[in-house]
């Protein structure tokens, strides 16, 4: 049996985690794992936990690509090992380094673009 994970954070052993502030930032230089498939998720959420074995947190999204051949469902989803950090200029600062577009803030449940 296969289960269904959805976007969002969440702890090692598989729980949802719902910070209500912080920044959570991609401890990977760019995106870690990702699949087309909904089929090889368990497989992906295993293999971030197996690369970052200090990570205490997963974060998972979906990212729209368009449709293409070897893509017909037209997006990624991505995991990516994350810390969640309550300052934001250290979030930022770690996020350039690890070459993120991105970080999420979890006080508005918004993503907050990595300007270069």
């Amino acid at each position: 049996m296969v289960r269904q994970i959805l976007d969002g954070t969440y702890y090692r052993n598989g729980m949802t985690a719902t910070p209500t502030h912080g920044y959570a930032v991609g401890l990977e230089k760019g995106d870690a794992f990702a699949t087309h498939s909904e089929k090889h998720t368990l497989f992906m959420f295993l293999a971030v936990l197996e690369k970052y074995p200090t990570a205490n947190y997963v974060g998972v999204w979906t990212e729209k690509l368009g449709m293409s051949e070897n893509n017909p469902n037209g997006s990624k989803i991505v995991f990516d090992p994350i810390a969640i950090y309550s300052n934001i200029e250290v979030a930022l600062r770690v996020a350039r380094r690890n070459n993120q577009k991105a970080i999420w803030d979890f006080s508005t449940g918004s993503e907050i673009p990595i300007l270069r």
